[in-house]
């Protein structure tokens, strides 16, 4: 896993394809905490089409010495018919490099893709559109929920995009996010590597976070969840496991956030050079 300098614009955008590829019932009908959970993860995997918006950020130190944001955004729309070779996507992808950012975009109408970065559009290269036809199976999305929000908690949410929503909040179990943003990365094609720790490694980027949050909130009627924050902060010297993506100035923050508007809903294909 790597947030800084050093990712290809095709590795970069690997991370577009996979991206985009809780308990007992109460009564009365109402869901538990961990049942709504465990149905936003298995709804958002199944959706098709949409708008979304990911971002992670990592800023180290504090006060006058804290770095600027080192990280990834990336917005904008996609569908799979799994009818089309590759999914349609119009998608622009933010890297954060703390002292600039570079932006790229992917754009595929179901036939063909192409990568836009510095002025210049290219086919996509052929690693990543095997990745993109692999993203045509099932939905695109995937974020696990069920392994990093800790003792998850169910309350009514307020109304996002005109969907009333149930609220989900717990702890974060900072380990395994960051275990699921590199997944993430790897299953896209992405050039950085796994971020496989063992249990002490787990514990030991664990016990150094503090003022963990996770909320999501997730449609009422159909589970879908709509938007997504999950922030943490790491104490004192980065854990060796995360030196090579952050860097070893201490006190780390952490933020993803997720957002998905329209689900279902049809997608224009973008026009391609």
């Amino acid at each position: 896993m790597r947030f800084g300098p050093g990712r290809s614009a095709g590795g970069a955008f690997a991370l577009a394809v996979v991206m985009l590829t809780g308990g007992c019932g109460r009564l009365g009908g109402e869901p538990s905490a961990g049942e709504a959970l465990r149905t936003a993860e298995r709804k958002l995997a199944e959706v098709k089409r949409g708008d979304m918006d990911l971002g992670m950020t990592a800023t180290a130190g504090e006060g006058p010495t804290a770095t600027a944001p080192v990280g990834f955004r990336l917005a904008g729309r996609f569908s799979v018919d799994g009818q089309q070779p590759l999914p349609i996507l119009d998608l622009t992808y933010i890297r954060l490099l703390g002292d600039g950012e570079q932006t790229s975009a992917v754009r595929s109408n179901g036939q063909d893709a192409q990568v836009s970065s510095g002025g210049v559009t290219t086919r996509v290269p052929e690693r990543m559109e095997a990745d993109l036809r692999g993203g045509t199976r099932g939905g695109m999305v995937r974020l696990a929920f069920t392994s990093w929000v800790v003792d998850p908690r169910l309350e009514d949410g307020q109304l996002v995009d005109g969907v009333s929503t149930r609220r989900i909040t717990g702890a974060v179990d900072v380990a395994r996010l960051l275990s699921d943003m590199a997944a993430t990365d790897v299953r896209m094609g992405g050039e950085s590597a796994p971020l496989v720790l063992d249990e002490a490694a787990r514990q030991r980027i664990n016990s150094r976070a503090r003022r963990t949050s996770a909320t999501v909130l997730v449609g009422k009627e159909d589970g879908i969840p709509r938007q997504v924050e999950a922030r943490a902060e790491l104490a004192g010297d980065v854990p060796p496991e995360l030196r090579a993506a952050l860097g070893r100035v201490g006190n780390v923050s952490l933020e993803v956030t997720f957002g998905l508007r329209r689900p279902g809903q049809p997608v224009e294909s973008p026009t391609l050079q």
